[in-house]
């Protein structure tokens, strides 16, 4: 895949993703590129962090995004966990066939996505 693809291809299920709550997730900023091994000629792989507005329920919003990302072909694990506070974090982990990876984790407080794309041809220097 080239490098486009592959960006495109994480933005489109982030698409997917805010559809479901666009305060949840705001748009993504310019990705940052880095190798997708240890020897710089192995590819190059693209990786976002977003913190966006908590959800009105959580647990719903998380249940909702796995379904999409089962939908759309990922392999999902769903747990959840508590806050300092005690109140829960509701967090699903999400995996594609091509090694990209989803974890958008979802609380009263937040929801925070972090996304790595599948590797592509190229350099991560020429992307940042």
């Amino acid at each position: 895949m080239t490098p486009d693809q592959v960006r495109n291809e994480s933005q489109a299920i982030v698409a997917k993703l805010r559809a479901l709550d666009d305060a949840a997730i705001p748009e993504l900023r310019q990705p940052t590129a880095t190798e997708c091994g240890p020897r710089s000629d192995e590819g190059v792989k693209f990786s976002w962090s977003v913190e966006g507005a908590p959800p009105s329920d959580p647990r719903d919003y998380i249940d909702r995004a796995e379904a999409v990302l089962k939908e759309n072909g990922y392999s999902t694990h769903q747990t959840k966990s508590s806050l300092n506070d005690d109140r829960p974090l509701y967090y699903v982990r999400a995996e594609g066939d091509g090694g990209s990876t989803i974890g958008l984790g979802a609380s009263a407080m937040n929801t925070v996505i972090q996304l790595s794309s599948d590797c592509a041809e190229g350099n991560a220097s020429d992307f940042n």
